[in-house]
């Protein structure tokens, strides 16, 4: 019998990867969190890199507010977690900045201080942050603003 050839197979949109049936996709890969910590302690940047961890988070890190500013102008985050007292321009000033650029109306800024006093509570605030923590930081507090923001964030 003479051969039958197959009809030409049609063109299928590419499609994202899905996992298979059951299998639920962690957060972070659904939405691929990402979060910039700036603090000039490498012993800061190494807890934060610990704390987030469990949640599938691998955080960047810069050591100074202008460091922080060049990496934000690069890419998006989602969270930016800002020491205060910085090297040269302060967390205050750093903020002020990041939220005064529209592009970034959907980052998360979490002032990490020292300072707990209503003032730079205020101070923060006014600078536009989305929340506040103090060092040293309580664990139970960095977990809520985390599961606070990558719940909220859809």
């Amino acid at each position: 019998a003479p051969a039958v050839a197959a009809p030409a197979p049609t063109p299928v949109t590419p499609v994202a990867p899905v996992a298979p049936a059951g299998i639920p996709t962690p957060k972070h890969e659904e939405h691929n969190f990402r979060v910039l910590a700036v603090d000039d302690s490498p012993l800061m940047r190494t807890f934060l890199q610990n704390k987030l961890q469990p949640y599938g988070i691998q955080p960047e890190f810069a050591s100074s507010g202008e460091e922080a500013l060049f990496k934000i102008s690069k890419q998006h985050f989602d969270m930016i977690f800002l020491d205060v007292m910085l090297p040269g321009m302060d967390g205050y000033d750093v903020c002020k900045m990041i939220k005064k650029n529209k592009d970034n109306s959907l980052m998360k800024v979490v002032m990490l201080t020292s300072k707990d006093k209503t003032f730079d509570r205020i101070r923060g605030t006014m600078a536009g942050c989305d929340g506040y923590l103090t060092k040293p930081v309580d664990e139970l507090k960095l977990r809520a603003i985390i599961e606070r923001h990558t719940v909220t964030r859809k």
